[in-house]
């Protein structure tokens, strides 16, 4: 990988006698210079837009991977009346029915379909 970006940088004449100095390049210099950065530009623009190819590829795999991961989820597979026990005891002794979002039931409304229809 290291001889492809090597190859991807082209051989520079300033590299000794001007880069790392704060001497002026002459005009002859700068249009010189300026002709040397046209192709490592290019090639930059190229790999900047591979690299958003490239994260938009792994934002949709890591997307649809946690999707199907969740399916795996212990939790799934507990039985409707079990998780309807855990749910009343959830609610402190001393309930008394809230619109409260923040507390048993309606917080566990919140977190899927299924769970909301076992709480109603």
């Amino acid at each position: 990988m290291s001889g492809d970006m090597e190859s991807a940088i082209p051989e520079s004449p300033f590299t000794n006698n001007k880069l790392g100095t704060n001497c002026a390049p002459s005009l002859k210099e700068i249009l010189q210079i300026r002709d040397i950065l046209v192709e490592p530009e290019t090639r930059l623009q190229i790999i900047e837009q591979e690299i958003v190819r490239l994260q938009d590829q792994r934002t949709k795999l890591k997307s649809f991977i946690d999707e199907h991961r969740s399916l795996l989820s212990p939790i799934r597979r507990v039985p409707t009346d079990i998780l309807r026990e855990i749910f009343v005891r959830c609610a402190p002794e001393d309930y008394l029915p809230t619109s409260d979002l923040r507390e048993a039931p309606l917080l566990l409304t919140g977190i899927c379909r299924s769970w909301r229809e076992i709480v109603h």
